[in-house]
């Protein structure tokens, strides 16, 4: 090839390297504050950053000093990446700024992959044209330099699919197998993808060329990955599945309702499939949460130019059994809308979970124009294609900037949001004594800056509270309930959190009780800058208030042997004594929370308690007795609980409605009734519940006292 045929290619190349280094340049001006120190828009990205310094120490898998190890990481690749300049000595702002610049390499060789995938099957302008319309994407430009794994992500599978294309075009696979394989370990919906491209590319060649012949069999390496993942989780943690995963998706939850969980992943595939026409995405959320603002990510009428795109190439890919640009990026968009759609359950993150996919989209916009500009040239035919290509060109670029500009100020506004963490984990690093043991809900900037050891409630990044952490099921009573378990100098002393967070539209408002005396707010960044609450603030958390009471303090039970106990909201005891929830209604949750009432006497009881509205089911042991004695810590609104025992019912117990203080019914399960070993209970109702206890006389008692053995 001659230099005057090289040149377009070469300027193209230098262009698409240029606008990525400028809008990276511009994202990072937004981003610096007034002291010229920087932040990454997202909590979880400093998560990262603590697990890659913690590696490089020599720690891997360990979030924080004298911690076990923990899994909660959506990715694994990016925290071992981000280890090696950590090993080099890279701390603090300094590691942030390499991740950003990380960022930024990745956003330019995304670029440069784009525009020569794309080129596989489009005119070079077509394909230059893709290239910069993900650059200019405001969704993809804030992703892929939020400090988090997109970035990595979104390069990884370009390469994939560059290196894929050209390998099976010349007849053997020799790289690509191993690129997949990497990519297994970049996002859980990177695998399915890297999965069913496997196995679609084995399923073509199996009576292929020779050549491809023997290099297919290393499409069988991607399958090792998940294999490696599971080994490696129940290695580290005992659990098969990452700590990252629990709090997010429903597919953890006991009570797991498909039809409730359908409802949430249309909305949102609803959403997305409205925003493809407009423009904008409204992220609707599940029931009950309120809409929040439209964002603009695509130009209107993407749906049209995506699908025209697909139908102009993807039949002949198939027809050739090759995977080329249509196939690869239409399948990454649509397989990662899919995936997060039915494997997340978290409204307010879905838009988050899908920008690594974006890309596959907004990619084949151009060829899709194109398309349709060969289409209507035949009506127009003097404009002719190109030029109603162009056209199409300079209104999707200059769409797409828009949103660009955007994303850009929302990068730094989003940024500055998370200056009073940074200003509380600074002053808890200079305050609280080495390894102080906090509390916290955000555990991300605080964890890499303060040095403290933080115990996460949402379960991330401590291994002790991840099984209590399922995803619609376990929360504020779980939570109180596994601290209250350790001894006393474990227990955190202090905890981090807004006085009011936006989301405590529920059980989020129940870790009230952990709030005890204000030590310290931290000023507030300024207006207008989006936070998660109001007026962070430091509490002192009071465990003589929240002291658990594991024996009945009300009932009469003296001269009864405990025969069993189920401690509700404790995960373990709860997993041990096979509880279930039937709500009355398909879709609903119980309620998790620490409860701290008067129990008797003037004294409290703390308690971690669900909220039942509708049945619940679990089995209690009684060996040696002929009948027994069920005891309940409940509280709710006046009415009864109905007691069924081994499917016969026994009665039910009245609650007096006082919702200050803890009731402890009880109620007697006759000899009728009553199994050696395993009986299974039922309780039916609207209550909340803290504890049960099963209480029994032994067979020598109760005939003595009945005089018939001296």
């Amino acid at each position: 090839m001659h230099d005057h045929e090289r040149s377009p290619a070469g300027r193209a190349r230098v262009l698409i390297a240029f606008s990525a280094l400028a809008l990276s340049a511009a994202v990072l001006v937004s981003d610096l504050d007034a002291a010229g120190s920087f932040l990454f828009p997202l909590d979880d990205a400093y998560i990262y950053l603590q697990y890659a310094a913690r590696a490089a120490e020599g720690h891997p898998f360990s979030y924080g000093p004298g911690e076990p190890p923990s899994t909660g990481m959506t990715s694994l690749l990016y925290p071992a990446l981000l280890a090696l300049p950590a090993r080099a000595g890279l701390r603090g702002d300094a590691l942030a700024i390499f991740a950003f610049a990380l960022g930024a390499v990745f956003l330019a060789g995304s670029g440069l992959l784009v525009r020569r995938l794309v080129s596989r099957a489009c005119p070079p302008a077509v394909a230059t044209c893709s290239a910069l319309l993900v650059l200019g994407t405001g969704p993809c430009l804030w992703g892929i330099l939020s400090g988090m794994e997109i970035g990595m992500t979104v390069f990884l599978f370009l390469l994939c699919a560059e290196t894929l294309a050209g390998e099976t075009e010349a007849g053997r696979l020799r790289v690509s197998p191993f690129l997949l394989a990497l990519l297994c370990f970049s996002r859980p919906e990177a695998m399915l993808f890297a999965l069913a491209l496997s196995a679609l590319v084995l399923f073509w060649t199996r009576t292929s060329s020779p050549g491809l012949l023997r290099g297919r069999t290393l499409l069988l390496v991607p399958f090792l990955a998940p294999v490696a993942l599971a080994v490696l989780d129940l290695a580290l943690t005992g659990r098969i599945g990452p700590d990252s995963a629990r709090p997010k998706s429903p597919l953890y939850t006991p009570e797991y309702a498909p039809g409730f969980h359908a409802v949430v992943a249309l909305r949102f595939l609803g959403s997305v499939a409205e925003g493809l026409f407009t423009g904008s995405f409204v992220p609707r959320g599940a029931p009950g949460f309120s809409p929040q603002a439209a964002l603009a990510f695509v130009p209107p009428l993407a749906a049209v130019l995506f699908a025209a795109a697909v139908a102009h190439g993807l039949g002949r890919e198939l027809r050739a059994r090759r995977p080329g640009p249509h196939l690869l990026l239409g399948g990454w968009f649509l397989s990662g809308l899919l995936a997060v759609a039915l494997l997340s359950g978290s409204s307010s993150h879905h838009f988050r979970y899908v920008l690594p996919y974006l890309v596959g989209l907004v990619a084949l916009l151009p060829p899709g124009a194109d398309a349709l500009a060969s289409r209507l040239a035949a009506v127009a035919p003097r404009v002719g294609r190109r030029g109603i290509f162009a056209l199409a060109a300079v209104f999707l670029l200059l769409w797409q900037l828009r949103t660009s500009v955007d994303f850009i100020e929302r990068y730094g506004r989003e940024a500055r949001g998370f200056v009073e963490y940074r200003d509380a984990a600074l002053w808890m690093r200079d305050r609280l004594p080495p390894r102080e043991r906090v509390a916290i809900l955000d555990a991300g900037l605080v964890g890499y800056l303060s040095e403290c050891r933080l115990v996460d409630l949402y379960g991330l990044t401590t291994a002790a509270m991840a099984p209590s952490s399922v995803f619609w099921a376990d929360w504020a009573g779980s939570k109180f309930e596994v601290m209250a378990s350790w001894p006393e100098e474990e227990r955190p002393r202090y905890f981090l959190a807004h006085r009011i967070r936006w989301d405590e539209n529920g059980d989020e408002a129940h870790l009230d009780p952990f709030r005890g005396r204000a030590v310290k707010t931290f000023p507030p960044p300024p207006r207008g800058v989006p936070t998660v609450g109001q007026a962070l603030t430091l509490w002192e958390i009071d465990w003589d208030r929240l002291a658990p009471a594991p024996a009945p303090c009300r009932a009469a039970v003296d001269g009864l042997r405990l025969l069993d106990s189920l401690n509700i909201a404790d995960v373990s005891s709860e997993g041990a004594h096979g509880w279930r929830f039937v709500p009355f209604h398909s879709g609903t949750f119980t309620s998790n929370r620490i409860l701290s009432l008067d129990c008797a006497d003037g004294r409290h009881a703390a308690d971690g308690a669900r909220g039942i509205r509708g049945s619940a089911t679990f089995s209690l042991d009684a060996h040696g007795v002929e009948e027994a004695l069920l005891v309940l810590r409940v509280v709710g609104p006046p009415g009864k609980v109905n007691i069924d025992a081994n499917g016969s019912s026994v009665g039910a117990v009245v609650l007096d409605g006082d919702p200050a203080r803890w009731s402890e019914p009880t109620l007697r399960i006759p000899a009728r009734v009553l199994r050696a070993g395993r009986n299974s209970i039922r309780l039916s109702g609207t209550f909340l519940i803290g504890r049960l206890w099963l209480f029994g006389e032994d067979r020598g008692a109760v005939a003595r006292r009945a005089g018939l053995v001296r």
